[in-house]
């Protein structure tokens, strides 16, 4: 969990708007709370979801929508590899969000409409890296179920190293 001092930081670093900060200084008093270890924000709005007034942040690793309200903390979360489609529309001054997560369609609307545009841009870039990340990720229980069983045998003596590394390659090329 982050201190309070490196997410200030952090927040500092995006130039976010402190004529709005004062509006959300409850909410960004929550984020070391609601932030995992090492989770970096990229980007930070305020905006209504549902009633709420809130901040959405941008991680490296997923969407947060965060109210915080006299006696009571709502938070939602979005992984990027469950985000479908983001799409996003602008009136004279603010602008809406979309988001397509697991069947469900999600509005923020009330974003500045001038930093709407850069945060779906995030978001879009999030999701893609989510999706090649997955292509490319972790190995499945089963494969490692398989190979910690090859290596006990190989530890026992059952099989050669050859053969450890034959199957290893089988299982691994499945």
């Amino acid at each position: 969990m982050p201190t309070p001092q490196e997410v200030r930081a952090q927040i500092k670093r995006l130039g976010f708007n402190r004529v709005r900060s004062w509006m959300v200084l409850r909410e960004i008093k929550q984020l070391p709370q609601v932030l995992l270890e090492g989770e970096n924000i990229e980007f930070l709005v305020y905006g209504r979801y549902q009633y709420r007034h809130g901040i959405l942040v941008a991680t490296d690793q997923r969407l947060i929508f965060l109210e915080k309200r006299l006696f009571s903390l709502h938070v939602e979360t979005f992984d990027y590899h469950k985000i479908a489609a983001v799409g996003f529309s602008t009136g004279i001054l603010f602008g809406s969000l979309e988001i397509h997560v697991s069947g469900n369609h999600l509005r923020i609307n009330g974003i500045d409409k001038t930093r709407i545009q850069p945060l779906v841009a995030t978001i879009r870039q999030r999701i893609v890296q989510s999706a090649k990340s997955a292509e490319n990720g972790p190995l499945d229980d089963d494969i490692l179920i398989k190979l910690e069983r090859l290596a006990k045998l190989k530890e026992q003596g059952v099989i050669t190293n050859e053969e450890l590394l034959e199957q290893k390659k089988r299982i691994l090329v499945s």
